[in-house]
């Protein structure tokens, strides 16, 4: 399997939320099937407008969203695969 990701919005509205955009396609080489989709990313930001720490802090918990969310696809895109092979 290969995944890509295009990460195409990446925004920080200090004091308020996060914005993450990310488009993505899990290949399956074996029978080169693409699966392709998209994750965007709300995450309140916990601290004031001048609080860099807690505008970081949402950025990673939006990353580590992202990353859940491949988790899962990929975890069923491989289950399906253990299931299709005789």
């Amino acid at each position: 399997m290969r995944v890509l990701v295009d990460v195409t919005r990446f925004e920080a509205i200090p004091g308020e939320q996060v914005i993450i955009e990310a488009h993505w396609q899990l290949q399956v080489t074996a029978d080169k099937r693409a699966r392709d989709g998209r994750s965007v990313i709300l995450k309140a930001v916990q601290g004031g407008p001048q609080d860099y720490d807690a505008i970081v802090a949402a950025q990673a918990a939006g990353l580590a969203e992202v990353g859940a969310e491949l988790s899962q696809v990929i975890a069923k895109e491989a289950a399906g695969s253990a299931s299709a092979t005789p």
